[in-house]
């Protein structure tokens, strides 16, 4: 090798050299602030962990610590769950009823009409009709959506 070339790796090296010192001080201090900057065992700690001396390992100055206490905002009311359970005999038959008496003073309405004029759930509304049905306290007349009910 040349004369030029061993002075070139040699600043190279010597750069790389200053360059990863630089890198683990800026590490050390980053470190040091994570960790509240609580003084010299912190300090010692990152220093033996990037193999400086303790001495040399910067201390980071922390701002006290203020509590502040506040009164938490109110929560908002939680609203009413819907039931997903099954409904009871007084909902069933109560629901009865009320289709029951609509389609005596509405005869010939389709379950849209019914289901708008009652608004009533459409699940609720076709299981009233099917148990009418079945007790033979209604009529149906027509084809699926076609269908009237009266009494």
């Amino acid at each position: 090798m040349t004369d030029i070339d061993q002075q070139i790796r040699a600043t190279i090296a010597q750069f790389t050299d200053t360059l990863a010192g630089l890198v683990k001080q800026a590490a050390i201090r980053s470190v040091t602030q994570a960790f509240g900057g609580s003084g010299p065992a912190v300090a010692a700690v990152v220093a033996k962990k990037f193999g400086r001396p303790a001495a040399k390992a910067p201390v980071a100055k922390v701002a006290p610590v203020v509590k502040v206490t506040a009164v938490p905002a109110a929560k908002p009311a939680k609203k009413a769950k819907k039931s997903r359970g099954r409904r009871g005999e007084k909902q069933i038959a109560a629901a009865k009823a009320l289709v029951l008496d609509y389609v005596g003073k509405n005869p010939g309405k389709r379950s849209e009409e019914l289901r708008a004029g009652l608004k009533m759930d459409r699940k609720t509304l076709a299981d009233s009709l099917v148990r009418l049905k079945a007790d033979k306290k209604i009529k149906s007349k027509g084809q699926k959506r076609a269908t009237t009910y009266s009494v």
